[in-house]
Protein backbone atom coordinates (compact mmCIF):
# COMPACT_ATOMS: atom_id res chain seq x y z
CA UNK A 1 0.00 0.00 0.00
CA UNK A 2 1.37 2.93 -0.70
CA UNK A 3 1.55 5.78 1.76
CA UNK A 4 1.68 9.46 1.75
CA UNK A 5 3.58 11.25 4.12
CA UNK A 6 2.91 15.06 4.12
CA UNK A 7 4.81 17.49 6.18
CA UNK A 8 2.70 20.62 7.77
CA UNK A 9 4.64 22.92 5.17
CA UNK A 10 2.32 21.44 2.65
CA UNK A 11 -0.59 22.39 4.52
CA UNK A 12 -1.11 26.47 4.54
CA UNK A 13 -3.97 27.94 7.59
CA UNK A 14 -5.17 31.52 6.76
CA UNK A 15 -6.82 33.48 9.16
CA UNK A 16 -10.09 34.75 7.71
CA UNK A 17 -12.32 37.38 9.63
CA UNK A 18 -16.12 36.17 10.61
CA UNK A 19 -18.32 38.50 12.24
CA UNK A 20 -21.53 36.80 14.28
CA UNK A 21 -23.55 39.13 16.17
CA UNK A 22 -20.95 42.30 15.98
CA UNK A 23 -18.37 40.25 17.25
CA UNK A 24 -15.03 39.12 14.79
CA UNK A 25 -12.84 36.85 15.21
CA UNK A 26 -10.65 34.95 13.22
CA UNK A 27 -11.07 31.09 11.83
CA UNK A 28 -8.42 29.23 10.83
CA UNK A 29 -8.60 26.94 7.59
CA UNK A 30 -6.64 24.97 5.27
CA UNK A 31 -5.76 24.36 1.84
CA UNK A 32 -3.95 21.89 -0.02
CA UNK A 33 -0.66 22.02 -0.27
CA UNK A 34 0.25 19.48 -3.01
CA UNK A 35 -2.01 17.68 -5.55
CA UNK A 36 -0.98 13.89 -4.04
CA UNK A 37 -4.78 13.60 -2.79
CA UNK A 38 -6.14 14.79 -5.96
CA UNK A 39 -7.69 18.56 -5.88
CA UNK A 40 -5.12 21.73 -7.35
CA UNK A 41 -2.77 23.21 -4.86
CA UNK A 42 -4.19 25.79 -3.21
CA UNK A 43 -7.86 23.95 -2.92
CA UNK A 44 -9.60 24.24 0.79
CA UNK A 45 -9.80 21.01 2.54
CA UNK A 46 -13.65 20.27 3.22
CA UNK A 47 -14.45 21.04 6.44
CA UNK A 48 -17.76 22.53 7.59
CA UNK A 49 -18.67 24.62 10.90
CA UNK A 50 -22.35 23.33 11.93
CA UNK A 51 -25.14 24.92 14.14
CA UNK A 52 -27.40 22.18 15.57
CA UNK A 53 -30.59 23.07 16.27
CA UNK A 54 -30.20 21.61 19.83
CA UNK A 55 -27.56 22.73 22.67
CA UNK A 56 -24.41 21.98 21.27
CA UNK A 57 -22.67 22.83 17.42
CA UNK A 58 -20.54 20.57 16.00
CA UNK A 59 -16.84 21.10 13.79
CA UNK A 60 -16.22 18.67 11.80
CA UNK A 61 -12.50 18.75 9.81
CA UNK A 62 -11.53 17.13 7.62
CA UNK A 63 -13.22 15.47 5.13
CA UNK A 64 -16.90 16.76 5.45
CA UNK A 65 -18.22 19.55 3.60
CA UNK A 66 -22.04 19.61 4.91
CA UNK A 67 -24.26 19.09 8.21
CA UNK A 68 -25.54 16.31 9.86
CA UNK A 69 -29.26 16.21 9.46
CA UNK A 70 -30.92 18.96 11.99
CA UNK A 71 -27.55 21.17 11.78
CA UNK A 72 -27.54 24.19 9.59
CA UNK A 73 -24.68 24.86 6.82
CA UNK A 74 -23.87 28.33 8.18
CA UNK A 75 -24.06 30.74 11.67
CA UNK A 76 -27.21 32.72 12.11
CA UNK A 77 -28.93 34.21 15.10
CA UNK A 78 -32.22 33.20 15.70
CA UNK A 79 -35.08 34.71 14.30
CA UNK A 80 -38.62 34.61 16.25
CA UNK A 81 -41.80 36.81 17.35
CA UNK A 82 -44.56 37.55 19.11
CA UNK A 83 -47.02 40.00 19.54
CA UNK A 84 -50.73 40.86 20.50
CA UNK A 85 -53.03 43.90 19.98
CA UNK A 86 -53.53 45.69 22.95
CA UNK A 87 -57.09 46.90 22.67
CA UNK A 88 -59.52 46.14 20.51
CA UNK A 89 -59.63 47.32 16.94
CA UNK A 90 -61.57 47.97 13.68
CA UNK A 91 -59.97 47.12 10.17
CA UNK A 92 -61.22 48.17 7.09
CA UNK A 93 -60.28 46.25 4.28
CA UNK A 94 -56.64 46.44 3.01
CA UNK A 95 -54.98 47.66 6.39
CA UNK A 96 -52.48 46.27 7.81
CA UNK A 97 -53.09 44.80 11.11
CA UNK A 98 -50.72 46.51 14.02
CA UNK A 99 -49.91 44.22 17.02
CA UNK A 100 -48.28 46.85 19.03
CA UNK A 101 -47.83 44.99 22.03
CA UNK A 102 -44.63 43.02 21.79
CA UNK A 103 -43.94 39.13 23.79
CA UNK A 104 -41.23 38.13 21.73
CA UNK A 105 -39.14 40.05 18.99
CA UNK A 106 -35.18 37.93 18.47
CA UNK A 107 -33.75 39.60 15.50
CA UNK A 108 -36.21 42.51 15.50
CA UNK A 109 -38.04 41.39 12.09
CA UNK A 110 -40.89 42.71 13.37
CA UNK A 111 -42.55 46.34 13.37
CA UNK A 112 -45.19 47.08 15.56
CA UNK A 113 -46.04 50.47 13.72
CA UNK A 114 -46.46 49.02 10.25
CA UNK A 115 -47.23 45.49 11.55
CA UNK A 116 -45.26 43.76 9.40
CA UNK A 117 -42.35 41.28 9.62
CA UNK A 118 -39.46 41.61 7.11
CA UNK A 119 -37.23 38.44 6.68
CA UNK A 120 -33.53 39.01 7.55
CA UNK A 121 -32.69 36.43 5.35
CA UNK A 122 -33.60 34.01 2.89
CA UNK A 123 -34.95 30.77 4.62
CA UNK A 124 -38.07 28.60 5.14
CA UNK A 125 -40.78 30.62 8.37
CA UNK A 126 -43.43 29.35 9.76
CA UNK A 127 -46.52 31.92 11.03
CA UNK A 128 -49.39 31.62 12.82
CA UNK A 129 -51.78 34.02 13.86
CA UNK A 130 -54.62 33.85 16.25
CA UNK A 131 -58.39 36.19 15.60
CA UNK A 132 -60.73 36.37 18.58
CA UNK A 133 -64.60 38.39 18.50
CA UNK A 134 -67.31 39.10 20.17
CA UNK A 135 -70.81 38.14 20.03
CA UNK A 136 -72.17 39.53 16.49
CA UNK A 137 -68.49 40.25 16.07
CA UNK A 138 -66.83 39.09 12.27
CA UNK A 139 -63.38 39.07 10.97
CA UNK A 140 -61.47 37.29 7.69
CA UNK A 141 -57.76 38.12 8.11
CA UNK A 142 -55.56 37.01 6.25
CA UNK A 143 -51.61 36.49 5.72
CA UNK A 144 -49.99 38.72 2.99
CA UNK A 145 -46.51 38.26 1.96
CA UNK A 146 -45.30 41.00 -0.41
CA UNK A 147 -49.01 42.27 -0.96
CA UNK A 148 -49.97 38.81 -2.43
CA UNK A 149 -52.99 36.91 -0.03
CA UNK A 150 -51.22 33.02 0.70
CA UNK A 151 -53.80 32.40 4.02
CA UNK A 152 -56.77 33.37 4.94
CA UNK A 153 -58.68 32.71 8.25
CA UNK A 154 -62.42 33.29 8.80
CA UNK A 155 -64.16 34.16 12.11
CA UNK A 156 -67.59 35.03 12.31
CA UNK A 157 -69.81 34.87 15.64
CA UNK A 158 -73.53 35.45 14.43
CA UNK A 159 -76.38 35.05 17.37
CA UNK A 160 -77.23 33.69 19.94
CA UNK A 161 -73.44 33.29 20.76
CA UNK A 162 -72.91 34.58 24.19
CA UNK A 163 -69.18 34.19 24.23
CA UNK A 164 -65.91 35.38 22.48
CA UNK A 165 -65.16 32.76 19.19
CA UNK A 166 -61.45 32.48 18.40
CA UNK A 167 -60.20 30.97 15.25
CA UNK A 168 -56.37 30.62 14.17
CA UNK A 169 -54.54 29.89 11.18
CA UNK A 170 -50.49 28.55 10.05
CA UNK A 171 -48.67 28.91 7.10
CA UNK A 172 -45.17 27.74 6.41
CA UNK A 173 -43.76 30.06 3.79
CA UNK A 174 -40.13 29.90 1.80
CA UNK A 175 -39.25 33.78 1.97
CA UNK A 176 -36.73 35.88 0.41
CA UNK A 177 -34.20 38.48 1.62
CA UNK A 178 -36.50 41.40 2.67
CA UNK A 179 -40.29 39.97 1.73
CA UNK A 180 -42.62 41.31 4.23
CA UNK A 181 -45.52 39.74 6.12
CA UNK A 182 -48.35 41.35 7.83
CA UNK A 183 -51.85 40.35 8.68
CA UNK A 184 -54.88 42.59 6.97
CA UNK A 185 -58.74 42.15 6.15
CA UNK A 186 -59.82 40.86 2.56
CA UNK A 187 -63.08 40.67 2.88
CA UNK A 188 -65.28 42.87 5.18
CA UNK A 189 -64.68 45.23 8.22
CA UNK A 190 -62.97 43.57 11.05
CA UNK A 191 -63.56 43.73 14.36
CA UNK A 192 -60.40 41.80 16.67
CA UNK A 193 -60.60 41.75 20.12
CA UNK A 194 -57.30 43.08 21.84
CA UNK A 195 -55.21 40.77 23.93
CA UNK A 196 -56.73 37.63 22.67
CA UNK A 197 -55.88 38.10 18.61
CA UNK A 198 -51.92 37.56 17.76
CA UNK A 199 -49.28 37.15 15.17
CA UNK A 200 -46.35 35.12 15.66
CA UNK A 201 -43.72 33.55 13.67
CA UNK A 202 -40.29 32.19 13.21
CA UNK A 203 -37.52 30.92 10.77
CA UNK A 204 -37.03 27.08 11.13
CA UNK A 205 -34.11 26.93 8.32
Amino acid sequence: MEKNNMSSEQFRTDPKPVSIQGNTNEMYGSEFGTSAFGPQVGEDIPCAVCRSLGDSSVLMIPARDSCFLGGGTNIQAPVAFHAYLSSDKTYPVGIPWKYDTILTNIGNAYNKISGKFTAPEAGLYLFTFSTSVNLNGQAAPSLVVNGNVKVVQVCNNPPPGNKRFTCSNTAVIQLQKGQTVNIQETVTTAQPLGTFSTFAGYRIS
